[in-house]
């Protein structure tokens, strides 16, 4: 796998159960929203999968709650 891949071919390496971090730059390090929105898409077309997974992400450390992921 080369070192940039279409959104499809990243997401499509996640299985049930996995672990993954995601990190973003642009607006003080929010998470990549394109990606997780994708990611949920992913989720509802296959009928519930990949489920049961742990999301790591940073957030602003000035951020009142931390990040949100839903």
């Amino acid at each position: 796998m080369g070192k940039v891949v279409d959104v499809g071919e990243a997401l499509g390496i996640i299985r049930d159960g996995d672990v993954i971090a995601v990190s973003g730059f642009n607006m003080a390090t929010t998470p990549p929203e394109y990606l997780l929105i994708r990611l949920y898409d992913r989720y509802r077309e296959t009928g519930g999968h990949p489920r049961d997974l742990f999301v790591i992400a940073d957030s602003l450390p000035a951020a009142r709650g931390g990040a949100r992921l839903i």
